[in-house]
């Protein structure tokens, strides 16, 4: 039996879910599996689940270890997002012969982008949304020829066979159902807007994910006097008792998000909640309009169509049927087994070889955030050039673009310069950009 080492920075989240389902013998026995986790995780759920599944799990092992496994490996699959320990993981890669998989769990069109050296630097790369062919960075020819050869699309679903379909509340409330992390960088900056347009009685927001945004968000709905409609309740565990009290699943997302598979909107779908988004990234592609949710354009379009299933009961019903049967049947786990079992046989055909990223990613922590940053790359650039310059004028203008960069570029994580900087402190340039956003 042909075996697959998993390479992760963790089993968080969705990439949890998805490796402890398909890595399980008892489902998937054409390929035995192994998962290597680069650092101790925070939250041992996928784990226990893996282990539970009898799916062997190496924590934190030494580079002997890897580099051994890696040798006994017939693929070696990267599950990648730009994680800082990625990077450096992927600046050691070991200099012998393999067969690699890079399965790609963001999207690549905005921050942190997927550039065309990195996504050739492979055997085969996966993406987990059609949304990724949209990316300006491969337009090219060489690229879209490396994509029709050597790539394909397999959603990272782990499966929603444990979700249970909502039973139809005697709640007299209107409950629109959010689920996810409310920072304004996955979370719709004018989402407080798009609430203020629905227009009809009893209405409540029932916000389940962390909530480190909370007050931000209660202030800008203060402003608009619709701030009692709020109910925040944290994260929680088992989100089907929250899915079963949403009459609506209203998913709004940052227009520069970087998911993908979008599991918290999957798992409503799954629970036979008719979702809303817009039409935009990934969830363009997830959402078949008027048939498994809708989809709309503007604040107006949201607040119309919020109205219309609130007034269409057997609308909003039979909506939520067809979404439920629709996930159970294309985002199985079954069906990602499938779907990456057939490019594993595809792999196997061609010879193992050896794969340099320190050409691709640069050889400090600094250039390894750089590596995936867009046309702003430029102004982090520049800043390197003015360290010593005696141009105060420049340097200011140079310190107040660093300073004002994109929010997701200034987060805790989410592959941002704070990120970067926490795990390598000792890196002089991006503690130097940290100390310029810190200003």
């Amino acid at each position: 039996m042909y075996k697959i080492l998993h390479i992760t920075v963790h089993l968080g989240g969705g990439v949890g879910k998805v490796l402890s389902n398909i890595c399980n013998p008892y489902v998937n026995n054409e390929y035995k599996h192994l998962i290597i986790l680069l650092e101790k995780p925070l939250n041992l759920q996928f784990v226990k689940q893996a282990l539970k599944n009898n799916v062997k799990v190496l924590i934190e092992p030494s580079n002997k270890i890897i580099k051994n496994e890696i040798m006994k490996s017939d693929i070696v699959q990267l599950e990648w997002w730009h994680h800082p320990l990625m990077c450096k993981f992927l600046y050691e890669f070991p200099q012998i012969p393999v067969r690699l998989i890079i399965w790609s769990h963001i999207s690549g069109c905005s921050y942190p982008f997927i550039k065309s050296k990195f996504m050739k630097n492979c055997t085969r790369f996966l993406f987990t949304s059609p949304y990724s062919l949209e990316n300006n960075y491969l337009q090219d020819k060489d690229s879209r020829e490396f994509i029709r050869n050597n790539a394909d699309i397999v959603y990272s679903s782990g499966g929603s066979d444990n979700i249970i379909k909502k039973q139809q509340s005697d709640d007299n409330n209107f409950n629109i159902g959010y689920v996810g992390t409310l920072n304004y960088c996955k979370l719709n900056p004018q989402f407080i807007n798009y609430c203020n347009e629905i227009n009809i009685p009893n209405l409540k927001f029932i916000m389940v994910g962390d909530t480190e945004n909370k007050d931000k968000i209660l202030n800008e709905a203060k402003k608009m006097s619709i701030d009692k409609k709020f109910e925040f309740v944290g994260y929680v565990n088992d989100v089907q008792n929250q899915l079963n009290k949403f009459s609506v699943f209203g998913y709004l997302l940052n227009p520069n998000h970087y998911g993908t598979t979008e599991n918290a909107l999957l798992e409503a779908m799954a629970a036979g909640i008719p979702p809303i988004v817009l039409k935009q990234c990934t969830e363009k592609y997830l959402v078949k309009n008027m048939e498994t949710g809708i989809v709309v354009n503007n604040k107006k379009d949201y607040g119309n169509a919020m109205r219309y299933l609130y007034e269409n009961t057997d609308k909003r019903i039979k909506i939520g049927n067809n979404a439920r049967n629709y996930i159970l049947n294309k985002f199985s786990i079954n069906n990602t087994i499938e779907s990456l079992n057939n490019n594993y046989d595809s792999v196997m055909k061609k010879d193992k070889k050896k794969f340099l990223f320190k050409n691709i990613l640069g050889n400090t922590p600094s250039e390894w955030f750089l590596s995936c940053l867009g046309s702003y790359k430029k102004v982090f650039e520049e800043s390197i050039e003015l360290i010593k310059s005696n141009n105060k004028e420049k340097v200011l203008d140079n310190k107040y673009k660093i300073h004002n960069c994109k929010q997701i570029l200034k987060e805790k994580n989410k592959s941002s310069i704070y990120h970067f900087q926490r795990y390598f402190p000792n890196d002089k340039l991006l503690r130097y950009w940290t100390q310029i956003i810190d200003e």
